[in-house]
């Protein structure tokens, strides 16, 4: 097939922008079958040499790729945890391993390959959660016992005046304040200067709303909550944002993080207790795109509530009540590009193939959506050529680079 060049201006390339594509996507998902130490999982993070450990009911699992390695109070003997019933994982910045269970936070020693606690036994009261958050070499933890603060350094614990949480989910800084959000009791901030506190409850959410995690980034400072995605200003202001361009309300929000490739800076995913993937769209202030695990489009993906994500580069996993589940993009038969822009007709672009080109920086990509070839700049993200298909239809299986100003293209039709 032969197609004529066609330039288009600048103007109309930027608005070009390949939001969240979960389409055709194929997720795997890890379980007790595959050596997971439970199908429960609260938490993942992965550590400076690439494992991937996760917090579940019944203990912890590293994961090296190909198999993983399991931490229970009882197995292997001696490593040092004092209950399986692991609430949260964190990384310090010099690679170690934290993680709050049951009976008080514990480190990873490596050499030794074994937790070792930083608290007695009755110093930290934990009934179901004590979420951990790093801020420069201090951990945070909240528990029922009140807010603490370990040197990850020294390893010290130390209390703060606030001696006591109700039913903690999610810590998090903005700086200046540590923020607690609970199921059901509201926030508690914590000033840090000043080693004061205050309950904080913002009228957009009703008293008995679960707040469960946060994200911090240039843009605001995020909830997820039962009634939805709570943007936060200050200590008094704070707006809700629940509505979606295509489904009924999101709301039962269990997480809200950023999947660069995919989300890029205009967009935040968020997960459900309902089975739902959602991408939020800070400009538009509203969800643009919603997924349910029961969805074909979401191929491996359990009906399941979600839990919690983690993502780094190309990976993204999720926790669920049936599993470790990933999405790596260098595996797909579809990938998503981001294509720097805005504008309502390429929101759902849809890249087939990707052609190597003779600039490294550079690719060539077949797109099904928008149908036609693009020139697609790998460093500034942007598309600098775009010779769109004349019948807009028309859904492409195949193509050779260009060659003597042609381009060989197989199509459906």
């Amino acid at each position: 097939m032969k197609t004529q060049l066609l330039f288009l201006s600048c103007f109309l390339l930027s608005t070009l922008l390949a939001t969240a594509q979960f389409n055709n996507q194929k997720f795997i998902t890890y379980t007790t079958e595959d050596g997971l130490t439970d199908n429960y999982v609260v938490k993942i993070v992965t550590d400076t040499k690439g494992f991937v450990w996760t917090a579940t009911r019944n203990g912890i699992s590293r994961f090296d790729g190909l198999k993983f390695t399991n931490y229970t109070v009882d197995k292997p003997a001696g490593n040092g945890l004092r209950s399986s019933w692991i609430t949260d994982l964190a990384i310090d910045k010099r690679g170690t391993l934290w993680a709050s269970t049951e009976w008080g936070v514990c480190y990873y020693d490596v050499a030794a390959d074994k937790f070792r606690y930083v608290n007695k036994m009755n110093d930290l009261v934990v009934l179901y959660k004590a979420p951990l958050f790093l801020q420069g070499d201090v951990l945070w933890v909240a528990a029922e016992s009140g807010l603490k603060k370990i040197n990850t350094i020294t390893k010290a614990l130390q209390a703060t005046a606030l001696t006591s949480l109700a039913d903690p989910q999610c810590v998090a800084g903005d700086g200046e304040n540590i923020w607690i959000g609970t199921r059901g009791h509201g926030f508690y901030v914590y000033t840090i200067a000043s080693n004061k506190w205050q309950k904080v409850q913002f009228p957009a959410l009703p008293a008995n709303a679960h707040l469960m995690n946060f994200y911090n980034d240039a843009s605001g400072f995020w909830c997820a909550t039962s009634e939805g995605l709570l943007q936060i200003e200050n200590t008094k202001t704070a707006t809700l944002y629940n509505q979606s361009t295509a489904s009924k309300p999101v709301d039962a929000l269990t997480f809200v993080t950023r999947f660069a490739p995919v989300t890029g800076d205009s967009l935040l995913l968020c997960g459900s207790y309902n089975q739902r993937l959602a991408f939020f769209n800070k400009h538009k202030k509203a969800f643009t795109q919603v997924f349910t695990g029961s969805n074909t489009q979401l191929h491996g993906i359990p009906a399941s509530p979600l839990h919690n994500a983690y993502a780094n580069d190309q990976m993204l996993w999720l926790g669920s009540d049936k599993g470790l589940t990933m999405l790596n993009l260098q595996q797909q038969d579809y990938t998503s590009y981001l294509l720097k822009g805005s504008g309502e007709q390429y929101e759902k672009a849809i890249v087939k193939k990707a052609v190597t080109h003779p600039s490294p920086n550079k690719l060539w990509l077949m797109m099904n959506q928008p149908a036609g070839v693009a020139l697609y700049n790998k460093t500034t993200h942007q598309v600098e050529k775009f010779w769109p298909c004349g019948e807009m239809d028309r859904k492409y299986k195949s193509f050779l680079p260009p060659s003597q100003d042609r381009f060989l293209l197989v199509h459906q039709k």
